[in-house]
């Protein structure tokens, strides 16, 4: 979370970034302050030799270009972890008559426990 007007921001993108030979556990988290409208930066990384966990804050024109600085060591983002196919790829079918231009039709379809639905096979009845 990141603080800023007076208000805790939940970040939109996270980055993971390389360890280098100063710190571990490096990540930037990314968000837009929803009162004033500024990028915000957040930089957080733990130091190898002393174990103590350094963070940052950074605003508009300095937190463009620590981006910017940043990038080549990114990892993977948050974005990458989100899965396409649901909780842990589980599914169930649902099967459905409907009536399109007067015709029956069997619609078949994978549904995923987010409410994603992708239609598997449609079979003219009659």
């Amino acid at each position: 979370m990141i603080v800023h007007c007076n208000m805790k921001i939940r970040p939109e993108v996270i980055w993971f970034l390389h360890p280098d030979q100063e710190y571990t556990d490096r990540k930037v988290e990314i968000a837009h302050c929803p009162v004033c409208e500024k990028l915000l930066v957040r930089y957080s990384r733990q130091g190898i030799l002393t174990r103590k966990i350094l963070s940052d804050t950074f605003s508009k024109g300095k937190a463009e270009k620590l981006l910017e600085e940043l990038r080549p060591y990114r990892e993977y983002t948050s974005l990458d972890l989100i899965f396409n196919k649901g909780i842990y790829g589980f599914r169930y079918g649902e099967t459905k008559i409907i009536k399109k231009d007067g015709k029956k039709i069997l619609v078949d379809s994978s549904v995923d426990f987010n409410g994603n639905k992708e239609i598997v096979r449609e079979k003219l009845l009659y």
